[in-house]
This record gives structure tokens, C-alpha cells and sequence, in this order.
């Protein structure tokens, strides 16, 4: 399954590249252009269930690997 949170910004990126693509924002352009301080300036909203229990199936895996070494 992998980490499903590890290509937000690869994905952000792409939405506003397509976004300016088809609808010559001026705005997307902008945000793209320095897209290092745009990036940064973004912030994910995860529902609390939803991020416990990623970081459950996170820590199951990092025990398996931990029994599997052994």
C-alpha cells in the first residue's frame, strides 16, 4: 500500500500545473513559479481518526520489520 501521504506535493504540484494548463490562471502560474515558498506554505488537514490510524498501521509495520530482523 505504501505511505499515502508521501506525494502531496508531487500531486499538489501536478493539480496546479493541470489547473494552469486549462485554464491559464494567473494565479497557478504565480504559485508555480515559486513553487519551494508555495509548497511550504501549504498545510494537510487529516481527520484525527484517519491520521491515528496511519500512524498505527506505522507503527505495526516498524514492529514487523523489527521481528523479522531478529
Amino acid at each position: 500500500m505504501g505511505d499515502p501521504l508521501r506525494f502531496d506535493a508531487a500531486r499538489l504540484r501536478i493539480l496546479l500545473e493541470r489547473h494552469h494548463l486549462f485554464t491559464g490562471s494567473d494565479r497557478a502560474r504565480t504559485l508555480l513559479e515559486d513553487w519551494d515558498d508555495t509548497v511550504a506554505s501549504f498545510v494537510k488537514i487529516t481527520p484525527k481518526d484517519y491520521r491515528r490510524a496511519l500512524l498505527e498501521l506505522q507503527a505495526e509495520r516498524q514492529a514487523a520489520r523489527i521481528e523479522a530482523a531478529e
